[in-house]
């Protein structure tokens, strides 16, 4: 189900002899062990912010926009030789409703998703583009696109390659696909529309540009600067991206006779040249900003060198520096390159070749997007932003991490997914035959707050399908890394679980499955089952017992007869007298419940106990059908969705030892394998009969916990670590590598191992756990004699005991049954805890939206 990784935590040993002089060079810091008290030890430091690295090498690259000549040439030519599509005028509502030939400005958003790939930025600018046409004389924005033929003027060239291995920039003296967004105002101003410069406008939309302002395409900082808000210029073409990676990011490495002391600190990057069909737009916000968004599509690397000297806007990489993986002795230098194309593989960027590309590699992304001040901006940026359209995006990368630059990074929306699926099915009428399996990985940056987060994800989901009933459950482990202005400020991991459950014929045992495993996470075992539970079984076996079965579909009768048993069974007196002891146990429970931890502004522990036992004692009064029919009937659908915070994790294995999970585990089973109409005493005896005959699968569970939680604890040590009196934390990043001889080394946080660790945890005891169910249906069929052999789900026993086992400060649940047969209230619960800072959340972005 998951790649089984072995981790290996590279150290430093030793140093050729000809890197002496490196050596004296080196700051050495103060280490101490967090985990080992007083052990006092030195950390080699080569790490360095590019803060304060020269840039006069980029800045001195000579490149241009549009030239003049090139303006004027393309003022002089007839639109119709060189449109590509016809010119469309959007104005506002009221506006565009005067005449049929101008559209609703909101509909120009629909090409816009299209050409900066997300909707976020595309309602950004749009409503800089209303805003404006609301306070300005202006009326409508004309979109142009035409074709430009680059000639040998040195319009959008870099002649120097600078030290790439290629030239960047668009294809030489190739055509380029150029879109214009301009505003314009009537001649007369108090006319909100004329219908004769329309036409004009829409005849020859260049020549009114150029003379409005003195050109179509930039040829300067000056020019971007006279845009009026919300316009915008695009050049889309084939051709080659070059940019930095890995810069900033601070790796640690650790001694290998003491995985509690850091012995070096140091930086990983390089210089990457991608080759597609690049497009960058040129838009103008509000006051003086002017956004920069560089796309690309047909993707595929072109080339990339590790930073083995200073320069270009990156940091030497230490290459002499002797490190050990998987038992053998690498040289820094040796394997950098191993790790920085691992590092692009995860990224989605390398090639893949034409025939094996995927719809992925052919999407458009954002590689990168910039908010530039023009008010701020100085020489520096208009050179950095010549660079940029001309292919060489490490400038901008440069001043965009250093303060006052006047060039802020907003990188948004960066999306490299794989996703895998296996579908095996058919439908038979109403009822549905299916497997089917997905597995989704990749990333996502995103910008909210003047930060940027990377985060990665590893997804995993299975759905079955069986007559009527469907069940499946989802995986996904999500590490975000956060940047701001240029450094690098930490890591989390977020564990996910859901289950699912629907069925049009649903049993009472099903429903109650969920409730009582999700009543653990707020109630203890002894109350819960030997208290509570005794007295509303209780209640359901005086129905079961005296209530004649109603398996004739064809008797008209059947739902009066059963429900004149219950009325002549009991009375509503008797009814009454029955739920108001049961409501008086519960309440006196629900006083006790815990609520500490829980965030006030949702529900909290009081209010899951509160629903799920009125949902119990609604239950309770339904007779169950010994053939395996309905029990509610109409269809019912359960979800438990469950997210565990880098520190819910930390205390699952931290705080949980394997015999108190094991005495979970078997908790949440006990409520799983016992038949709830039967007798109690006998049913409890029962249960724990079964759980006695399968001692070795249990033990086999307990097992597979104690070695995740033994992999997990040595990852959290590692995290305590201090330099220079500070933890290194989650944050710090490590090199690791698989097991499989084949594989590539690859940059990883404590966080994201810590998180891999958690998924292979999960999935483990879910294959594990598939054993013990099998065994349980076996048991239902030879010893109650039921139709339907299905015992309960791996996934279930697995995700709730998890649920239990996470204190409420650290877990995010969602909760929902939904009944079509009206006698039941539906479910719907939602808790956070109150220890939220090490929940990934990303803004103002749904976090799980931005996953598909």
């Amino acid at each position: 189900m998951t790649k089984k990784f072995v981790v290996y935590l590279f150290a430093i040993i030793t140093f050729f002899a000809g890197c002496a002089a490196q050596e004296d060079t080196v700051p050495v810091l103060d280490g101490d062990s967090g985990k080992a008290d007083g052990v006092v030890f030195s950390v080699r430091d080569y790490f360095a912010h590019t803060l304060n690295l020269d840039l006069s090498d980029l800045e001195g690259r000579i490149a241009r926009m549009a030239t003049k000549e090139l303006n004027a040439s393309i003022s002089g030519i007839p639109f119709t030789t060189i449109a590509l599509e016809p010119t469309e005028v959007f104005a506002g509502a009221d506006v565009a409703a005067e005449d049929s030939t101008i559209g609703n400005l909101e509909q120009l958003s629909v090409g816009l998703t299209a050409q900066y790939g997300e909707k976020d930025f595309v309602s950004k600018v749009n409503r800089i583009r209303v805003e404006h046409l609301n306070t300005s004389g202006d009326r409508y924005y004309a979109e142009s696109t035409f074709q430009v033929q680059l000639k040998a003027d040195g319009s959008f060239e870099l002649p120097d390659v600078g030290n790439l291995d290629v030239a960047v920039g668009f294809n030489p003296q190739g055509t380029l696909v150029a879109r214009t967004v301009s505003a314009h105002e009537p001649s007369d101003t108090s006319l909100w529309f004329n219908a004769s410069e329309v036409a004009d406008l829409i005849l020859e939309p260049l020549n009114a540009v150029y003379a409005a302002r003195g050109f179509i395409l930039p040829t300067s900082l000056s020019d971007l600067s006279d845009l009026k808000p919300g316009e915008s210029i695009s050049l889309s073409g084939h051709g080659v991206v070059g940019f930095n990676i890995g810069a900033n990011l601070p790796v640690f490495a650790f001694d290998p006779t003491s995985y509690v002391r850091v012995s070096a600190r140091f930086h990983l990057g390089a210089w990457v040249q991608m080759l597609g069909d690049i497009d960058y737009h040129l838009i103008r916000g509000t006051n003086d900003t002017l956004y920069l968004d560089v796309g690309i599509s047909n993707r595929k690397l072109n080339g990339y060198r590790v930073a083995l000297k200073s320069g270009w806007g990156l940091y030497e990489v230490p290459s002499l520096l002797e490190v050990e993986l998987a038992g053998k002795r690498f040289a820094l230098g040796d394997i950098a390159a191993a790790i920085i194309k691992n590092k692009i593989d995860r990224a989605g960027l390398l090639d893949y070749g034409v025939e094996g590309m995927t719809s992925n590699e052919a999407e458009r992304i954002t590689l990168h997007r910039y908010e530039v001040n023009l008010k701020s901006a100085g020489p520096m940026v208009e050179t950095a932003l010549s660079q940029a359209v001309s292919g060489d995006l490490r400038l901008l990368q440069s001043l965009s991490d250093r303060a006052n630059s006047g060039i802020l990074e907003r990188v948004s929306f960066e999306r490299s997914i794989d996703h895998h699926r296996s579908y095996r099915g058919l439908d038979v009428a109403s009822m549905r035959f299916f497997k089917d399996i997905n597995e989704y990985e990749g990333s996502v940056y995103l910008e909210h707050n003047n930060q940027v987060d990377e985060i990665v994800f590893d997804e995993f989901s299975e759905n079955t399908g069986k007559f009527f009933s469907d069940w499946g459950y989802t995986r996904a482990i999500v590490t975000s890394q956060t940047w701001e202005g240029g450094s690098y400020r930490g890591a989390a991991s977020n564990l996910r679980i859901s289950v699912t459950e629907g069925d049009r014929f649903t049993e009472r045992d099903k429903v109650l499955d969920h409730v009582d495993a999700a009543l653990l996470s707020v109630m203890d075992f002894t109350g819960l089952y030997e208290d509570l539970t005794r007295k509303f079984e209780e209640l359901q076996h005086e129905v079961d017992k005296h209530c004649p079965d109603c398996n004739d579909e064809a008797d008209t009768n059947c739902d009066f007869e059963y429900k004149q048993c219950l009325d002549t069974l009991l009375s509503e007196g008797e009814i009454n007298t029955w739920k108001m002891e049961l409501l008086g146990m519960t309440d006196a429970y629900l006083k006790g419940v815990d609520n500490t931890g829980y965030n006030p502004e949702f529900h909290i522990g009081a209010d899951v106990a509160g629903q799920l036992l009125d949902l119990k004692l609604e239950l309770a009064a339904v007779q169950e059908l010994k053939d395996a029919l309905a029990d509610t009937t109409g269809r019912t659908s359960m979800i438990t969705d469950m997210r565990f915070s880098q520190e819910g994790l930390n205390h699952l294995f931290r705080m949980v030892d394997p015999a108190q999970f094991e005495t979970r585990l078997r908790d949440v089973l006990t409520l799983l394998v016992s038949k709830r109409s039967r007798d109690y005493d006998k049913k409890y005896d029962a249960a724990l009969d079964w759980l006695a005959g399968e001692e070795e699968k249990i033990e086999k569970m307990v097992s597979i916990f104690r070695d995740a939680r033994s992999q997990y604890l040595r990852l959290d040590d590692l995290a305590g670590v201090r330099v220079q009196g500070f933890a290194i934390g989650d944050e710090a990043a490590v090199v690791t590598v698989a097991s499989d001889d084949s594989s590539l080394p690859t940059v990883q946080t404590i966080a994201a191992k810590k998180g891999q660790v958690a998924a292979k945890l999960f999935d483990d005891l879910v294959e594990e756990a598939d054993d013990l169910s099998l065994i349980e249906s076996i048991v239902k069929l030879l010893s109650l004699g039921l139709i339907d052999m299905s015992g309960f789900e791996s996934h279930h026993l697995v995700a709730y005991t998890m649920l239990s086992l996470v204190p409420a400060d650290y877990r995010e649940c969602l909760m929902t049954m939904d009944f079509e047969n009206d006698d039941f209230a539906d479910v719907q619960l939602y808790t956070r805890g109150v220890e939220d800072s090490s929940f990934i959340n990303p803004g103002h972005f749904d976090l799980w939206s931005l996953l598909k």
